[in-house]
């Protein structure tokens, strides 16, 4: 259910964690959804957007289960019931049923075990053994959304609690200067990826969301599933994402940054 890439650069503090983007089902699931439902609001395509990190050697643990089997951003007590606030979704973020028959405490106790807790033990464990070796960490939570901000990127440090504002500024500059638009903090704040992870001293956490009007498609978006790609246009912004990954490894493996 995790894939962590291989081919790590040694000199690097840095951990990728893509969350969102899984479309699996798992069988047991799948046989209780409403028939014909819609899961929208995944982060669609995101390993394919970034898969020149792995090729400049960043570690990364990416989950292929789809967020409304349980959703790995969010603290394991939030229990069942709403998309933007809950562990396992009752409803899609366009407030359709997803299931025949709600999934009980029961099930959601057994997702927690087979799906949850395997990828943050695995992001966990990574985390630990760059700390050991640096001395500090970068997590990278990678998401992206299609409503809720005019900006290319949002960028989240819980308001300086996962990351300091200096380091969050250095992070929004580079992605400006190759031609995003960015914010820090508004409307997205960071997740619990970044909040449980980023919670121990030296680990920088952001959280990082990609608008999908910047790489899917110049459009509105509604309850659907794997929308169409403008070719141009994610082009471009993989090649401003790359570039502006290459100026953050810069940025972190400078000795005189803030």
């Amino acid at each position: 259910m995790v894939y962590r890439a291989e081919n790590i650069n040694e000199n690097l503090p840095i951990v990728v964690s893509i969350p969102h983007s899984g479309e699996e089902i798992p069988v047991e699931v799948g046989e209780s959804m409403t028939k014909g439902v819609l899961l929208p609001a995944v982060d669609w395509y995101l390993p394919k957007l970034y898969d020149f990190l792995t090729d400049m050697g960043v570690d990364s643990v990416v989950n292929h289960i789809n967020r409304h089997v349980i959703d790995v951003n969010r603290g394991e007590m939030t229990g069942i019931g709403s998309p933007n606030q809950c562990l396992v979704y009752t409803k899609n973020t366009m407030g359709r049923d997803i299931y025949t028959k709600n999934p009980d405490r029961n099930e959601m106790k057994r997702r927690i075990e087979a799906y949850y807790k395997p990828y943050h033990d695995a992001l966990a464990e990574i985390i630990t053994q760059k700390k050991e070796k640096y001395g500090e960490v970068w997590l990278f939570d990678l998401h992206s959304f299609a409503l809720g901000a005019d900006a290319d990127i949002v960028l989240g440090s819980l308001d300086g609690k996962t990351m300091s504002d200096d380091k969050l500024d250095a992070i929004a500059e580079i992605f400006a200067s190759n031609g995003f638009t960015a914010a820090k903090n508004v409307p997205f704040k960071g997740g619990h990826i970044i909040k449980y992870h980023g919670r121990n001293e030296n680990v920088y956490a952001v959280q990082v969301e990609l608008n999908y009007q910047a790489y899917i498609a110049r459009r509105r978006f509604g309850n659907e599933e794997n929308p169409a790609v403008d070719g141009e246009l994610w082009n471009d912004c993989r090649a401003k994402l790359e570039k502006s990954f290459k100026n953050i490894i810069e940025y972190i493996n400078c000795k005189n940054r803030p």
